[in-house]
């Protein structure tokens, strides 16, 4: 199933638009352009992170590189930003 709420608003001078997709499977949508992951660990906290204490906090993740499939990207960031292994991914 796949339900569609679509925003749009300027970032930078440009025009943007979200679309918010509740489904199951990926499949046909591209180009995916960034991947980010909402974590949960077993206290059901949400994981954030930032570069330092002058940055704010946001939600691990970013673009994939050299073909990488969104899982392969949000494991590669998790990693990188985190020190975080993914176990669970569900779409």
């Amino acid at each position: 199933m796949i339900s569609n709420i679509q925003e749009t608003s300027t970032y930078k001078e440009q025009l943007i638009t979200r679309t918010w997709i509740q489904t199951d499977s990926l499949e046909g949508m591209s180009p995916i352009t960034q991947v980010y992951a909402i974590c949960f660990n077993e206290k059901h906290e949400i994981l954030v992170c930032r570069e330092d204490s002058n940055k704010p906090w946001i939600l691990p993740g970013g673009h994939p590189e050299n073909n990488e499939s969104v899982e392969e990207t949000l494991i590669r960031e998790l990693q990188e930003e985190t020190d975080v292994l993914v176990k669970n991914i569900k779409y």
